[in-house]
């Protein structure tokens, strides 16, 4: 299993740094259709669905702790289009979307008493099924 450094993590989370997009309300069939052909399909329709219901919230979460996306001169957040995306809906800071994210989520987190950063360890987590999904964690 490859070593986790805190200094790495932007690597891990790019992905989400990618998906963070805002949805037009208008926008929703066409956001959904490219994320699924985006993943081949193989995609939970669900999971999508609620990935950009939520999108805007998140942005907003990332925003309020200090990610600087990249603004248009009116101030409102500039978007871009890649990978499978049909049109502009990829928010962004430079071409270091997810170490942007993660370095300002990494200094909220330091500021958090219940949290304890380890690096190079390894965290095993069991999950049972019940009447829902409950985690454990189990060892380091």
């Amino acid at each position: 299993m490859p070593k986790l450094e805190i200094k790495n993590i932007s690597k891990i989370i790019l992905i989400f740094a990618k998906r963070t997009e805002i949805m037009n309300v208008f926008d929703f069939k066409c956001y959904f259709e490219d994320t699924m052909k985006a993943g081949h399909y193989e995609n939970d329709k669900k999971s999508v669905e609620i990935m950009i219901r939520s999108s805007a919230d998140v942005v907003k979460d990332l925003v309020d702790c200090g990610a600087r996306f990249a603004r248009e001169a009116d101030g409102s957040l500039a978007y871009t289009r890649e990978g499978a995306h049909s049109s502009n809906r990829i928010i962004f800071h430079e071409d270091i979307t997810g170490k942007e994210i993660t370095s300002h989520l990494l200094e909220k987190v330091r500021t958090l008493p219940n949290v304890t950063i380890m690096e190079y360890k390894v965290c095993i987590v069991l999950c049972h099924l019940f009447s829902n999904l409950f985690c454990k964690q189990v060892s380091w």
